[in-house]
């Protein structure tokens, strides 16, 4: 009769991933809103942290026809930091503490990008459908 050994992994292995800082990158619309409830999912250990990210793109001519620059800026960041609040609360009427939110001005891939390695996330939770 043969048998057979059967080799055991190491626990280090199958330790599990501490997640601590998660990213959010949003645009408020309902894919966005969807990827920020998966991301409450996920930070589930009490040392987790939420990081909400809006990005504000530049202008471009056509975006701009009958809108006064500042003024207009002033109030779609005003806006922005409003509903990024919200989400704030949300995370933290489920539990989270410590959820931060950032805006910043440039092309929202690049960002994002950069927002994730300044801040040292272990996770981006993104939506793939959005503006």
């Amino acid at each position: 009769m043969k048998t057979e050994t059967v080799a055991t992994s190491s626990a280090a292995e199958h330790a599990a991933i501490t997640i601590r800082k998660i990213l959010v990158p949003t645009d408020f619309s309902p894919a966005s809103k969807k990827a920020f409830s998966y991301a409450l999912r996920f930070a589930g250990e009490p040392s987790s942290k939420i990081v909400l990210l809006h990005v504000l793109e530049p202008e471009t001519p056509l975006t701009l026809a009958g809108r006064t620059g500042t003024a207009f800026y002033e109030e779609e960041l005003a806006a922005v930091e409003k509903d990024l609040r919200a989400l704030a609360h949300s995370a933290g009427a489920a539990g989270i503490a410590g959820t931060r939110s950032i805006v910043r001005t440039g092309v929202a891939t690049h960002e994002i990008v950069e927002a994730a390695k300044e801040l040292d996330v272990d996770l981006i939770v993104i939506a793939t459908h959005g503006r």
